[in-house]
């Protein structure tokens, strides 16, 4: 648990152990990988406190095994992330990986040995997500290819995103419509806007009015729910009304509500409510 004192940081368990002392400007932590900011110096850790490496540049976490900086993607050792003459673009999904030529400049994707698996052809690449990535054309046209660069789907109008729980958003003429796992328009295009682009289970992230909701993907249509704002946390749903907070499943039963605040790593969930701070493990 990333814990704070006045202005400085620092990392306990959740035994109430020390493994930082709250003594930096910025902490952030990933799985068992801690980045620690102190001053001009960045320190990369383990979860026990034991260091991998240290930086005098800024440095972020991209994700356990990696660091970002100056828009190169590196290892813990701060080893450039490479594959067969192509940087790395992104950090690993689904063993796949985007890169780019060195020289041409073309995107395609390498597993996370290193070994190039989709040759780089493209001029830009997405993340893949349930065996399945979106690609722009040299055209400028978008594509939907397999773990083995075939190509699905093509289309030369339509915005595609990535597909979550067996679903795609999709935008035409800046309204948003969902395809299903087979390219078939379950949705057609009229929401003007769909929180990150994605479908959660059945359910849309929308506004409705002058607030956010949700919208069924089974009933096509709004559910009777309204908030300020709704983000995703995890598999939760953090809503919020005027000032207090309340924590829906994915059924959108409440879980936990008249929260002060909440936070999510991941991990640990942090509630905070009536003067009180409560931290939750993921089970």
């Amino acid at each position: 648990v990333v814990t704070k004192r006045g202005a400085l940081f620092g990392v306990y368990d959740l035994n109430g152990n020390e493994i930082l002392p709250m003594a930096y400007d910025r902490v952030e932590v990933i799985g068992q990988t801690v980045l620690a900011v102190r001053g001009n110096t960045v320190s990369v850790l383990s979860e026990s406190g034991t260091a991998h490496r240290q930086f005098d540049r800024t440095v972020y976490l991209a994700d356990e095994n990696h660091v970002y900086c100056d828009e190169r993607f590196y290892d813990l050792q701060f080893a450039e992330k490479q594959a067969r003459g192509c940087a790395y673009l992104d950090i690993p999904f689904e063993n796949r990986v985007s890169v780019s030529d060195l020289h041409t400049g073309f995107v395609g994707y390498a597993d996370e040995e290193g070994n190039i698996v989709i040759e780089p052809q493209f001029y830009g690449a997405g993340r893949f997500s349930e065996g399945t990535a979106v690609v722009v054309e040299t055209d400028r046209t978008a594509s939907v290819i397999d773990m083995q660069g075939n190509r699905l789907y093509h289309t030369q109008e339509d915005k595609l995103g990535m597909q979550y729980d067996g679903v795609r958003c999709f935008m035409r003429y800046n309204t948003y419509g969902v395809l299903d796992a087979n390219f078939r328009e379950i949705l057609p295009p009229f929401l003007l806007f769909v929180k990150n682009e994605r479908a959660y289970g059945d359910y849309l992230i929308v506004k409705h009015e002058t607030k956010e909701t949700f919208f069924s993907l089974q009933t096509k249509n709004y559910v009777s729910l309204a908030f300020d704002e709704i983000e995703p946390l995890g598999d939760l749903f953090l809503c919020k009304s005027d000032e207090s907070y309340s924590l829906l499943n994915r059924n959108l039963q409440t879980v936990a509500g008249g929260c002060d605040s909440v936070s999510y790593d991941g991990t640990v969930l942090t509630v905070r409510q009536n003067g009180k701070v409560a931290y939750y493990k993921k089970q």
